[in-house]
């Protein structure tokens, strides 16, 4: 098994067993990181949105324009009618500056919707540090209490094993002194 899926098995092991660490951090946690990943998909208020919206609709509408005129201006040249065609490319000019006019201040209320998505990313981000830094300190403490309990464990199995030999001892001594006896009772048989 490679690291990688070695490391995914025990994050959902982890999953499953993380109700019985009675964590106060998971939850909220859990939330805050979901709340950051929506603000990924942040596309601005819904003011900006719609001036966002009716300013994508005027560029379409230009550039719509635009091509119409363009072809008119063609059929125009193609019929030899050229001061007809300089005054759509006169007309052209004009929606072209337009369309300039609109990508501009499509380009601004781009920018405050990405300024507001950054400040916002920043914001939520500073949340689920603080929140990652006390679950990751709640974490810490479970295994910390987990090595202490072992510690305690052995500690007791050490002073069980060295109770066993004070209390038993008595009892390797008469087991010995036993065996001394049946061995001398051996030599008479």
């Amino acid at each position: 098994m490679d690291m990688y899926q070695e490391k995914i098995n025990k994050l959902n092991k982890f999953e499953v067993e993380k109700a019985k660490y009675n964590l106060k951090h998971d939850k909220y946690y859990t939330k805050k990181i979901k709340e950051f990943n929506q603000l990924m998909d942040y596309e601005g208020t819904q003011e900006l949105q719609k001036m966002k919206s009716d300013i994508n609709s005027k560029v379409a509408e230009v550039k719509n324009k635009i091509n119409k005129e363009k072809l008119e201006r063609d059929r125009l040249e193609e019929n030899l009618k050229f001061d007809l065609a300089e005054e759509k490319n006169n007309s052209i000019s004009s929606l072209q500056c337009d369309l300039e006019k609109y990508n501009k201040r499509l380009n601004i209320v781009q920018d405050k919707i990405d300024k507001e998505k950054v400040e916002k990313i920043s914001e939520k981000a500073k949340e689920v540090i603080a929140i990652a830094q006390d679950y990751h300190n709640e974490l810490q403490s479970v295994i910390d209490n987990a090595r202490l309990d072992i510690k305690d464990r052995i500690e007791k199995l050490m002073q069980d094993q060295v109770n066993f030999n004070e209390n038993y001892s008595p009892v390797a001594y008469a087991i010995t002194e036993i065996e001394n006896s049946i061995t001398k009772l051996n030599e008479f048989i």
